[in-house]
């Protein structure tokens, strides 16, 4: 990879994902550790409501063992990581930017699994 490509990679893909991974858990911080936090939000006069959950399992809570949803974690990384340096060669900014999104969300949820055990997420 030319230097220029790497620039792009590290700016924009590793950039972008460390950025979410600072927001995501800067506002689970803020509104799952502080001890007058609301259980839920409210949104568009109350149209629209936001719930904290801990999710124990992977999606709609299926119970599997910390173990294997990391390995899983830990293949999809690989195969963003991959894209994501494909992608900076070719110049393609936007799938680098959402890819970088997608590996700060899974490191994010990755770290709360490893710390916590379970993943603090809000269901709409």
């Amino acid at each position: 990879m030319c230097w220029r490509a790497l620039l792009r990679f590290l700016l924009v893909g590793v950039g972008s994902a460390c950025l979410l991974f600072w927001a995501d858990q800067a506002a689970k911080i803020h509104w799952f550790v502080t001890p007058d936090a609301p259980s839920g939000f409210w949104y568009l006069g109350g149209w629209v409501q936001s719930i904290a959950h801990h999710n124990y399992g992977i999606t709609f809570n299926i119970p599997v063992p910390t173990s294997i949803t990391l390995a899983i974690t830990a293949i999809a990384l690989i195969w963003v990581l991959s894209r994501a340096t494909k992608d900076a060669r070719e110049r393609h900014y936007l799938s680098l930017l959402s890819l970088g999104l997608i590996a700060g969300g899974a490191i994010g949820n990755a770290y709360d699994r490893i710390t916590l055990s379970d993943v603090r997420d809000w269901l709409l």
